[in-house]
């Protein structure tokens, strides 16, 4: 940490901003491990980057089961409650991350929102 707070000047969470970690059952937001890191980082005049509200890993086993219209009211809520959790601590937001294939053939991954509300779910994230 001597050398993070020496050297750097903005954080990105790995993992604990990750839907997994944040929301490991629908509407239970669980934000302790998330918040140490936001706090620290305040502390030492660290900006931070939010990382992820919307990914196609390390998502709880519940995303997964949802139908359309439960899948999008779950993202747009999950967006909406640790975004307003963190309101005017995060510096900037990976909203949707890694959303096409890896490689050159420019596709879309598939991942719960995008096979269950396909394209638009990438500016339905953004304008949520």
């Amino acid at each position: 940490t001597s050398i993070a707070d020496r050297e750097f000047n903005m954080i990105t969470p790995e993992n604990e901003m990750k839907w997994d970690a944040v929301e490991p059952s629908r509407g239970n937001f669980q934000f302790a491990a998330a918040d140490k890191i936001v706090n620290r980082a305040l502390e030492r005049g660290q900006r931070l980057r939010g990382h992820t509200t919307v990914w196609h890993s390390q998502l709880p086993g519940w995303v997964g089961g949802l139908g359309a219209t439960d899948l999008r009211a779950a993202m747009n809520n999950h967006i909406t409650q640790v975004m307003t959790h963190y309101k005017g601590k995060i510096h900037s937001w990976d909203v949707v991350n890694e959303a096409f294939q890896d490689g050159g053939n420019g596709a879309r991954r598939s991942s719960p929102f995008q096979d269950k509300l396909g394209d638009g779910f990438i500016e339905e994230a953004f304008r949520t």
